[in-house]
């Protein structure tokens, strides 16, 4: 892997992996919790994108199978728009996605999230940051509408050419849910947070390593219970192995003749 790293972290953005499901835990009124799809899933999808590059515009629109890699599992066709402005090495944008119905199976809970993002560079550092608000209309059938919100902001430091330091703060949060007058039985108020450190240090060309701890905290203000979490990952990661093996092209270039 080259040392022009741009995603450094391997932990997953909380926001990203969120719904109504695993926010009131709850199951949805068919399936489980799996089967609804998230923002941070594998999904199929169309995109068709576009760059002014005299002004900075950017955007791009597409449709996703609003499941996962699998056609037969697609509840609907969901549909997204994320616009940008570029200034300099620092981008700002906007997107939204829509999707008709996550659940599907005759139970329609319509879904939006939208949001800004920001990405601010410089040589020894980047700024990543999004916030997202999201609603679901339906998702414990009850007809009950979930608001629920939530974003992140890394700061990525290169301390020298080959090391790159990172830390991240993600968190969401959920109004008071209660579905009890509509016939359910959920009632909710969920507050979540992460914060994430780690460091990331190139061997070679294409070979690196990534270390990270997460320390995390989930709490149901109901309840008055807080669940307490640590993940920490190690990880060696490489590109291009059948055709280029770490050390071989450097390996190959101190065989050739001066």
């Amino acid at each position: 892997m080259p040392p022009q790293i741009h995603r450094l972290s391997v932990r997953p953005y909380l926001i990203y992996g969120l719904n109504g499901c695993t926010l009131l835990d709850t199951p949805p009124p068919h399936g489980g919790c799996d089967d609804q799809p998230t923002l941070g899933a594998t999904q199929i999808g169309l995109e068709l994108s576009g760059v002014q590059a005299a002004r900075g515009l950017g955007w791009a629109a597409g449709f996703t199978n609003g499941s996962d890699e699998r056609l037969s599992n697609a509840a609907s066709q969901d549909v997204y728009v994320h616009l940008s402005q570029t200034l300099g090495l620092h981008r700002g944008g906007l997107v939204f996605y829509y999707s008709p119905d996550i659940v599907g199976d005759g139970v329609h809970d319509r879904t939006v999230r939208f949001g800004p993002d920001v990405d601010l560079y410089s040589r020894q550092w980047r700024i990543l940051g999004q916030f997202l608000a999201a609603c679901e209309s339906n998702p414990t059938g009850y007809s009950e509408s979930l608001w629920y919100y939530g974003g992140f902001l890394e700061v990525n430091y290169r301390l020298t050419a080959a090391l790159v330091s990172l830390l991240r703060v993600d968190s969401a949060w959920s109004p008071r849910f209660d579905d009890r007058m509509r016939g359910g039985d959920t009632l909710t108020k969920r507050r979540l947070w992460e914060v994430t450190g780690g460091w990331q240090w190139v061997l070679l060309q294409n070979l690196k390593v990534v270390a990270e701890v997460t320390y995390g905290e989930n709490h149901d203000a109901v309840g008055d219970s807080t669940t307490k979490t640590w993940a920490g990952t190690l990880r060696v990661a490489t590109a291009f192995w059948p055709l280029t093996p770490p050390g071989l092209s450097e390996w190959m270039m101190r065989q050739d003749p001066p």
